[in-house]
């Protein structure tokens, strides 16, 4: 789950874009608060450097930490995608991803991954196939490795369509006293 986390919303582009945004909130309140503080500019400004590079370097770090504390073997890549695209999504342990994904994982971990299907979709299968071909399955892997899900259109699939509502009819008394109007 951590692996996942790091893979999306811990990385540095939506943290650093994330603070870059706090910094836009803020700036304009730093000159009172600097004032009453007794601070400098400067101070505020070496912050915000020190935490830029934290979180632009945070990711590399947490696996390092992990591998230690957990004795996990070296890291790989996992690259997974969607055929055709929009036609469903892929569930992990702690994100679900809708479009070409790609993240890095610990070798001999397990991974489950789940393909959804998208409303008039269902599962067809996996580009390994070496697979099971069951839409739920968990890799586990020793090196980088890429997979797709294949989906392909429900034919027995048809969306509810209502293509009539009378409102008008309830305020001009058109629909028996007993039925509540709209």
């Amino acid at each position: 789950r951590y692996a996942d986390m790091l893979n999306t919303i811990f990385l540095p582009e939506r943290t650093v874009s994330r603070l870059n945004e706090m910094k836009s909130e803020l700036t304009p309140e730093m000159g009172r608060h600097m004032i009453r503080w007794d601070k400098s500019p400067i101070e505020w400004l070496d912050n915000l450097t020190v935490l830029d590079s934290f979180l632009d370097t945070r990711p590399e770090f947490a696996r390092q930490n992990l591998q230690s504390r957990f004795y996990l073997p070296d890291t790989l890549s996992l690259s997974l995608d969607i055929d055709p695209p929009l036609s469903g999504s892929l569930q992990l342990t702690g994100t679900v991803v809708d479009t070409a994904y790609c993240g890095v994982y610990f070798k001999w971990n397990p991974i489950p991954v789940k393909a959804l299907p998208r409303p008039g979709w269902i599962f067809s299968g996996w580009s390994d196939a070496s697979l099971p071909q069951e839409a739920e399955i968990i890799l586990d892997i020793s090196e980088a490795y890429s997979l797709s899900a294949y989906f392909e259109q429900d034919t027995a699939w048809s969306p509810l369509v209502i293509n009539e509502i009378s409102v008008v009819g309830s305020r001009c008394g058109l629909f028996p006293p007993a039925l509540p109007a709209l």
